[in-house]
Formats: structure tokens, sequence, C-alpha cells
């Protein structure tokens, strides 16, 4: 892979490492001599347990997912989708890994979890990349998103684009 993410738990203090590993796939959508696959991380949020919560996009089809992730597949036609990845408090294994996107590529920019292990997401996207769910404040359009996924990772409470127009 081009570039692949990493998480690294540090304790308290800063002076010893807990644990260290690896988030990544190695085959991506569109293979050209340049593009070896990429997965860029760009937040991460902790609970109140210790599970890391980890936000960003890859182009890779083989990026971990778990059993019954939201979105197994990457669907985008540009290569790049965003993911969601929750790895349990001793970054030993996935509690759940999904993809999040559809056809047109976006980016997942930031993440925060609530105490009931809800992750809130924010990115870019449009209507074709981000479906929007029932009953959406803007469910046509191109610009921010906000969802909001279950706590196991299986659905979205909520999902919605935010600003900006069809072609903007």
């Amino acid at each position: 892979s081009y570039y692949d993410a990493f998480i690294t738990k540090m304790n308290p203090t800063g002076t010893a490492l807990i644990y260290s590993t690896f988030l990544s796939g190695s085959t991506p959508l569109y293979y050209a001599p340049w593009d070896l696959g990429a997965d860029d991380p760009t937040s991460i949020a902790v609970d109140s347990q210790g599970n890391a919560y980890i936000v960003g996009s890859t182009d890779n089809t083989d990026f971990p997912v778990t059993k019954d992730a939201f979105q197994p597949t990457n669907e985008s036609l540009s290569g790049w989708t965003g993911y969601l990845t929750k790895l349990n408090p001793t970054g030993t294994a996935l509690v759940y890994s999904t993809y999040l996107g559809g056809k047109d590529g976006e980016s997942i920019s930031a993440i925060a979890v609530d105490s009931a292990g809800d992750a809130y997401l924010t990115g870019n996207g449009t209507a074709e990349s981000i479906a929007a769910t029932k009953g959406a404040f803007q469910v046509n359009g191109t610009g921010a998103f906000v969802t909001k996924m279950n706590p196991s990772g299986t659905g979205l409470t909520y999902s919605t684009l935010v600003g900006g127009s069809k072609g903007s």
C-alpha cells in the first residue's frame, strides 16, 4: 500500500507505548502505477471505555471491515470512500469497521462519540455519495454532511447533507 493508517496509544504521561497497530487495505479500486492504495486517517475519538474510533478515506477495496458492517464494500466510482473503524481498548481487535459512502467519493473529516457509543461524523460529499436517511434535513446537493452511526456500527440513526447545492 502507498500509505497506511496507524493508531498508537501512549500512557497518560506519554512515556510508554500501550499499543500501535496498522489499519489498511492493499488493493486500490483503480490501480495505476502512481496509485498503490492509500488509507488516509483524518480524526480519532476515544470513548469512556477506551475504545478508539478512527475515520478517514480509503481507495482500497480490501480495507478491513467487520462481518455485520453497515457498508461492506467500497462503492465509489472515483475510488475514494470514507471509513469508520472502532478498535477495542487494547488495540487488538476491531469492534466494528465499515465503509461509508457511495459512488461519488467523499471524505470524513471529524468524529465525536457520545456516552452511549453513538458516533457523529462530518465531512464532504454529495447526495449521490452520502445517503440521507428518511426525514433528513437536506437530501439533495453537494457539501458537508452530518451522520450519526449507531453503537454497533450496523446502521445510521440519521444522515443529512448540510449546505451547498447541486453543482456548487
